[in-house]
């Protein structure tokens, strides 16, 4: 494998690494594969009506929570790179984003690496790491992508050219002052360990200036806002306790994915590799190492205070406004930090064989993490079409359960599978763009309601939103407290009943959604469902009651799609 790598063309062969989740997805499934969690759930929605907005269609906003939802509350407004959305579909622009944020990440790590005398190759492989890891979760923004760049000229130069000017104050323009600020700045304080030469501060206090006003810049309406006398959601937020927050901390550093997600199987390699790391650089006196190791342990301490109820103490008097502000963002810089002590191990290591697991563990990890959502995804598919139905919701229960062994059983016990089934090569997936949104379904629903409004049971609310039919529900990180406390009498017997919804809904509440425990049983106040706006109920199932009235039952020929009329 190193052999391999070690010529002129390893860009290609590690830019082919960072595209196999597409070519895996296209052959397997004919569309590519996105995961709806934060994307196709509200980042692509928000991004459709933003475009509709710089189209000049300044009604689309008010397709979300009875119209309580204003343009200024949509982070990502003012940011520059929206002007592609004249331009560019929904679709487009997603991949197109996505993609750029891959490119500069990846070129962002690898000057970084050069700049501090690794091999190119070495640098290389930094760069496909740490793009690798900050997409399990896509980053929001351009800030964590261009990250590794403004840390290259924090502890490179000591004068700024033009084009570094124009570079960070751009991508700041482009960068989530909720996400990305306080990891950037942590960067600040971390570069003095690292540099190798005497430092100029005046090109500290310039980047911290240009940094700042372009993230204040297209921020400013939020931290209007946070002023304002306007009540918000996030000021119902609780932080956990501090043991609490050293434990999710902890996990943070390894991925942060719970064991209940099939995809934390896929990063079992990179928390090895992570591990692996960790013992290495505690029995390796070298002074970059130990850096790097004392700064991976000190923002892991540090997210752990941030994140707690500690900093209610705080946020007090002038500081009240920042109640609700997640702190433990400040995580973001671990990634970095983590594909930086991998390098520095690969370079600093004269055991030419440790160096060599370390790299080709590196690139299995990698390898696995890119096709971890697509192969999760045919597994699923693929249990789904052969087991049958009994074993699969045992399977199920199992699994969230987290009990491995009885898993392990249900799974590898052939007579837990059907005799005949359809062994089609082609499989079916709800997580692409347009299975995902059901454009034809909902265009279908979209001329039975008009410009009336809906909730959905059992369905995402945002799949209505983006085929532009207007909403009570939804996912949204800002909104009006009081909506949230009208909203509550829907679903307040429902949470009677669950104490984890409850929980989740009266101390987070980001998802504003119809949530039920039986759907058999539903205990949904339908007259509040009237009094906030809505007229009509989509449900992904048949729903009996007295107050609804059947409207169309599989609508558009689609067996999950069940439209009803409040009485």
């Amino acid at each position: 494998m190193i052999s391999l790598l070690k010529n002129k063309y390893f860009h290609f062969y590690f830019f082919l690494i960072l595209s196999l989740q597409y070519i895996f997805s296209l052959i397997n499934f004919g569309e590519i594969l996105v995961e709806p969690h934060d994307n196709l759930e509200i980042t692509v929605v928000f991004d459709h009506v933003i475009g509709e907005i710089y189209k000049g269609n300044f009604e689309s906003v008010n397709n979300f929570l009875s119209g309580e939802i204003k343009w200024y509350y949509i982070e990502k407004i003012f940011y520059p790179f929206n002007i592609f959305h004249i331009f560019l579909s929904d679709k487009t622009f997603y991949f197109t984003e996505e993609i750029l944020k891959k490119i500069i990440t990846y070129f962002s790590f690898y000057i970084l690496a050069k700049s501090l005398n690794h091999s190119k190759l070495n640098s290389a492989l930094g760069g496909l790491m740490y793009t690798t890891i900050i997409n399990i979760v896509p980053p929001f923004g351009f800030g964590i992508s261009l990250m590794p760049y403004i840390f290259y000229l924090l502890i490179n130069k000591n004068v700024l050219k033009i084009k570094h000017y124009f570079v960070v104050f751009f991508i700041c323009l482009n960068t989530s002052l909720a996400q990305d600020f306080f990891p950037i700045i942590v960067l600040f304080f971390f570069s003095f360990f690292l540099m190798e030469k005497k430092k100029n501060f005046k090109v500290f206090f310039t980047l911290f200036f240009l940094i700042f006003l372009g993230i204040i810049l297209s921020n400013l309406h939020l931290i209007l806002i946070s002023f304002s006398d306007l009540q918000m959601h996030r000021e119902d937020i609780v932080m956990n306790d501090f043991y609490t927050s050293i434990l999710l901390s902890l996990k943070s550093l390894f991925l942060g994915l719970n064991i209940n997600n099939p995809i934390f199987f896929f990063t079992i390699p990179q928390i090895i590799l992570y591990l692996l790391l960790i013992i290495v650089a505690i029995k390796k006196q070298d002074r970059k190492i130990n850096y790097l190791l004392y700064f991976i342990f000190f923002i892991v301490f540090l997210r752990s205070i941030v994140s707690s109820n500690f900093m209610e103490f705080f946020l007090i008097g002038p500081l009240e406004f920042l109640r609700g502000f997640n702190f433990g963002r400040i995580d973001r810089v671990l990634p970095l930090a983590m594909t930086l002590l991998l390098i520095t191990q690969l370079t600093q290591t004269k055991i030419i064989y440790l160096k060599k697991i370390i790299f080709s563990f590196s690139i299995f990890s990698i390898i696995i993490l890119q096709l971890g959502n697509p192969l999760n995804e045919s597994i699923k598919l693929i249990l789904k079409n052969k087991m049958n139905e009994k074993s699969l919701e045992n399977l199920r229960t199992s699994f969230l359960n987290s009990d491995i062994t009885e898993t392990s059983k249900i799974i590898f016990n052939k007579d837990n599978y059907r005799k005949n089934f359809n062994d089609s090569r082609q499989f079916k997936t709800n997580k692409t763009f347009e299975r995902y949104y059901k454009f034809e379904d909902y265009k279908y629903i979209k001329n039975i309601v008009q410009e009336k409004r809906l909730m959905s049971v059992g369905l995402d609310p945002m799949v209505a939103v983006m085929n532009n039919i207007k909403v009570i529900d939804g996912y949204h990180t800002i909104y009006p407290k009081d909506y949230k406390i009208k909203f509550r009498k829907i679903i307040e017997t429902e949470l009677q009943k669950d104490k984890d919804l409850k929980k989740y809904y009266d101390t987070w509440g980001n998802r504003v959604y119809a949530f039920y425990s039986n759907k058999n049983n539903l205990l949904l106040n339908y007259q509040e469902v009237k009094k906030i706006g809505a007229e009509y109920i989509i449900a992904s199932f048949e729903i009996n009651n007295n107050q609804l009235e059947m409207i169309c039952s599989k609508c558009n020929k689609s067996s999950n799609l069940f439209l009803y009329k409040i009485l």
